[in-house]
């Protein structure tokens, strides 16, 4: 009898307040699994690092359009502006086609990756080869009346330069940017750049001290 009585009293004792509690779990389940979900998107910058001794000869995308998935509350306090630059490490990659991994993304815990674009990329390494190439100065305009250029150089009259091979065995000089010397009647110094290939760099920086000597025409006659 005291059996019976206990189980009654397990089963229904306190039972508006059991069916209460019942309620209110399945209804914060149902809120909780009901929740409105969403995407957002934007825009994710990426680098990349290439084994020793190769340059990347295919253009990778230097930033990917990412959707971001999740609850509609979470999303609210998610901002893809916040997440971290993608570092891709190709050192032990082989060529061919590479996809970008969700994993590659660092997201907050309750939200996924929807979407990455583009998905991938073709790898293709291409060797990396220098040379010591001469500079040639360029001058443009011209001297003050009664006046000529006596001489030009640049030093240092060569660099060295690496990068792509392809590019590098095409090269024979390279031509800094041009000094103009409209009007003048003096010698001329200027630190001047030099402009390369896309991939080609110049050792020691791609700047360097031009001059350009200006004299009296009638020296020369002389």
């Amino acid at each position: 009898m005291k059996v019976r009585q206990w189980i009654r009293q397990a089963l229904f004792g306190n039972l508006v307040l059991k069916v209460l509690s019942l309620a209110l779990a399945v209804l914060l389940f149902i809120v909780v699994h009901s929740e409105r979900q969403s995407v957002v998107q934007g825009n994710v910058g990426v680098s990349y690092s290439a084994p020793a001794g190769r340059v990347l000869e295919s253009k990778p995308p230097a930033t990917l359009l990412v959707g971001v998935s999740g609850p509609v509350s979470r999303l609210q306090r998610f901002r893809i502006d916040d997440l971290a630059a993608v570092s891709i490490d190709l050192t032990d990659v082989k060529e061919g086609y590479f996809r970008f991994r969700d994993e590659l993304l660092a997201l907050p815990p309750g939200l996924r990756v929807a979407f990455v674009r583009p998905p991938g990329f073709t790898v293709r390494f291409e060797p990396t080869m220098q040379r010591r190439l001469p500079l040639r100065l360029m001058v443009v305009g011209d001297p003050a009346p009664g006046h000529r250029v006596t001489g030009r150089h640049v030093r240092p009259s060569r660099v060295m330069v690496h990068g792509p091979r392809s590019a590098v065995q095409g090269l024979s000089e390279l031509r800094t940017d041009a000094v103009a010397i409209d009007g003048a009647d003096t010698t001329q110094v200027r630190r001047v750049r030099i402009p390369t290939p896309t991939g080609v760099e110049v050792e020691g920086g791609a700047e360097v001290e031009a001059t350009v000597e200006i004299g009296k025409a009638k020296d020369s006659a002389r």
